[in-house]
C-alpha cells in the first residue's frame, strides 16, 4: 500500500498541475480576479538578468502599420512577449478617445475601436476607482481632465498642428495655449521610460514585476504602441526601458522617447486592419485610449 501511494502521489500532482494550468489559461479572467495573491507571489519569485530570446522582425501589416513581437526571458520563471505597432505620422492620425464613466462597463477596447474607426488602439492614462482619468486629458481640443503635478505624471503625449510628440511636463506647460486647449489631443502619464535615447533606470517601485504599456517615438520619428503580453508574468520598468532604448540590431526598438502608460490589468492593445486583426486583451475597460487612424487626405 505504501509503495502504491508513493508512486501515485507524484502522478496526481502532475495531473492537478496540468489541470490547473489549463483552466487558468482558458479562463484568464478567473485567474486575474481570484488568483491575485498567487500571481503576486509568482511574480515576486522572478529574478535573473533579462535576455532577448527572439528579436522578431517588423512585418508590414498595411501601408499604415507595421508590427513586431520580441520574446524575452528573465531567469527560469519569466517568459513573455513584447508586442509593438509602429506608425509613420505622415500616414496616420492619432486621437485620444475618452469613455465617460457611465458608459465604461459596456465600452471595451473592441467596441471603442469599432465605433471610432481606429486602425489600432492602446490603453492610455491612469484613472481613479470611478473611472475618471488622472492627469491631463484633451480630446478634440476639449479638456477632459486637468494637468496633474503628481510625481510620476512626468510627460505628455500630444498632437498639435499635425505634430506628434512626447514632452516633459515642464516643457509642455511652456507651449503657448497649453491651458486653453491649443492642442488637438493630449494624454499625461508616466514615469518616463526613455528620454533622449537613454533608458531611465531609477524607479520608486523598482522591484515591481507587472504587465506594461507604453507610447514611444523612435529615432526616425515613428510612433509606437508597445505592450507586454502575459497573464501571470511581467517585466520590471527598468528592463522595459532598456529594451525600448536598445538598438534594433541588439533586439531593441531604437526609441528616442517613451512614456509609461497604465499597466497591470489595464494593459491592452488592438490592431484591426483589412489584412490583419489581433488583440492583447486587458482585464478592465480603460476610460482613455490612444487610437491610430488612417489619415484623411
Amino acid at each position: 500500500m505504501l509503495k502504491w501511494t508513493i508512486r501515485i502521489v507524484p502522478i496526481l500532482a502532475i495531473i492537478l498541475a496540468i489541470t490547473a494550468f489549463t483552466i487558468l489559461s482558458s479562463y484568464p479572467d478567473l485567474a486575474i480576479k481570484k488568483g491575485g495573491p498567487w500571481i503576486t507571489l509568482y511574480r515576486s519569485q522572478i529574478s535573473g538578468k533579462m535576455r532577448i530570446a527572439n528579436k522578431g522582425y517588423w512585418i508590414s501589416v498595411s501601408r499604415h502599420v507595421e508590427r513586431r513581437i520580441v520574446t524575452i526571458t528573465r531567469g527560469r520563471r519569466s517568459l513573455l512577449k513584447i508586442h509593438a505597432l509602429r506608425f509613420r505620422p505622415k500616414k496616420v492620425d492619432f486621437k485620444v478617445i475618452h469613455v465617460p464613466p457611465e458608459k465604461n462597463a459596456e465600452y471595451n477596447i473592441v467596441k471603442v475601436a469599432e465605433e471610432s474607426g481606429a486602425l489600432a488602439m492602446i490603453n492610455a492614462s491612469f484613472f481613479d476607482p470611478a473611472f475618471n482619468p488622472l492627469g491631463l486629458c484633451i480630446m478634440n481640443r476639449q479638456e477632459v481632465s486637468p494637468m496633474s503635478t503628481a510625481q510620476d505624471y512626468q510627460g505628455v503625449f500630444f498632437v498639435r498642428k499635425a505634430k506628434v510628440d512626447i514632452a516633459q511636463r515642464k516643457k509642455f506647460k511652456r507651449y503657448k495655449g497649453y491651458n486653453t486647449t491649443g492642442f488637438e489631443q493630449a494624454v499625461q502619464s508616466g514615469p518616463w521610460l526613455v528620454l533622449g535615447g537613454k533608458p531611465e533606470l531609477s524607479y520608486r517601485n523598482k522591484k515591481s514585476v507587472s504587465r506594461r504599456s507604453a507610447i514611444a517615438i523612435d529615432d526616425k520619428g515613428r510612433v509606437m504602441f508597445v505592450v507586454t503580453d502575459t497573464y501571470f508574468s511581467g517585466i520590471l520598468l527598468a528592463d522595459f526601458a532598456k529594451i525600448l532604448a536598445a538598438s534594433e540590431r541588439d533586439g531593441g526598438f531604437s526609441v528616442e522617447n517613451a512614456l509609461n502608460l497604465d499597466g497591470g490589468n489595464s494593459t491592452q492593445l488592438l490592431l484591426k486592419t483589412p489584412d490583419e486583426s489581433y488583440m492583447v486583451r486587458g482585464f478592465v475597460n480603460s476610460p482613455v485610449y490612444i487610437g491610430a487612424f488612417k489619415k484623411v487626405s
